[in-house]
């Protein structure tokens, strides 16, 4: 029998299922085709594009901003990475630099670049937030045990950090941004503002450490000059007041006057105030070493330089406690 004659031997109550029949088959097949397409990575996509968000709507050139930025990182990483292992995929798994049909889309790569960096970048905070934990020990340190005169060099009360700025500096030095994908950049903040700003994190750093030292250096030379006052030796006193006064000086860049290391630490504008009246106290105090005053004006002038530093003090304390 013919084809011809088959077809007209099938009822006609039986072709419209079979033609469901075959249009099922072929949905099934389409089906089958778009699940080797591999899982949808939108959301992760998502997480990782806010977070970038965030890091660029935030100065991480204030240690301020350390464990908040980390806090974030750490908060989406979690989320991504355990998002990507419901779904059957590594999360530690490295970029491919060839597709293959056992990758499970072609996003998966520009999100495994994404937690690389975002890896690396929680690695940095940390390591600045432990300088920042140290520059602020040291800032305790400067103004609750000034040195007393005895000769003691002020240096040798505050931990020597200068290995740890090196340390931080080098980690930043070896993160210059490498190309990636216009896909993946996406996914990130603008790397290299993001590293500038931590460069001038770590400049902040500097400056604190710098004025603390100046700072000891200041009250160790007043101190002195004091001592040699009460015993007349006014030539001595007037040599340690002017070490004392050449210390005052002190210049901070105006964009980085307000950052402190902690809320209730003094900013380095703070410094700026300190030092004004320290140098108002100091040139007092060289005024009572003046040849040819009685002891009353002597006294009257040295008092008005002690009272123009317990003002300083007044202030530091004030801001620490605020």
């Amino acid at each position: 029998m013919s084809s011809d004659e088959d077809t007209e031997a099938t009822p006609l109550y039986r072709r419209p299922f079979l033609w469901l029949f075959g249009g099922i088959v072929g949905l099934g097949v389409i089906a089958s085709s778009s699940d080797e397409d591999g899982p949808d990575f939108s959301s992760e996509e998502t997480d990782l594009k806010e977070l970038a968000a965030t890091i660029e709507s935030t100065d991480l050139r204030a240690p301020q901003n350390n464990l908040v930025i980390w806090s974030s990182i750490d908060q989406t990483l979690q989320s991504v990475t355990s998002s990507l292992s419901e779904k059957g995929v590594d999360p530690d798994g490295m970029p491919q630099t060839r597709s293959s049909t056992s990758t499970p889309s072609t996003g998966i790569n520009d999100i495994y670049r994404a937690l690389r960096y975002y890896r690396e970048l929680r690695q940095d905070l940390t390591e600045a937030d432990s300088l920042r934990e140290s520059v602020e020990e040291r800032e305790s340190i400067t103004f609750h045990t000034e040195p007393l005169g005895d000769g003691s060099d002020p240096e040798v009360r505050l931990q020597n950090i200068g290995s740890e700025i090196t340390a931080f500096a080098d980690t930043l030095d070896g993160r210059s941004p490498e190309s990636v994908p216009s896909t993946t950049r996406s996914l990130l903040p603008n790397r290299e503002t993001v590293n500038n700003q931590l460069s001038q994190q770590k400049a902040v750093y500097e400056r604190h450490a710098r004025l603390q030292e100046q700072f000891l250096s200041v009250t160790s030379s007043i101190n002195s000059g004091v001592d040699d006052f009460e015993h007349s030796s006014y030539n001595s006193a007037t040599q340690a007041f002017r070490e004392a006064r050449s210390a005052t000086t002190v210049q901070v860049s105006s964009s980085l006057r307000s950052y402190s290391l902690a809320s209730s630490t003094l900013s380095l504008g703070d410094y700026g105030e300190i030092f004004g009246l320290y140098q108002s106290a100091v040139d007092s105090m060289i005024a009572a070493c003046t040849e040819g005053m009685s002891r009353a004006e002597r006294n009257e002038e040295i008092d008005r330089g002690l009272e123009r530093q317990f003002e300083a003090r007044s202030l530091f304390a004030d801001r620490g406690s605020s």
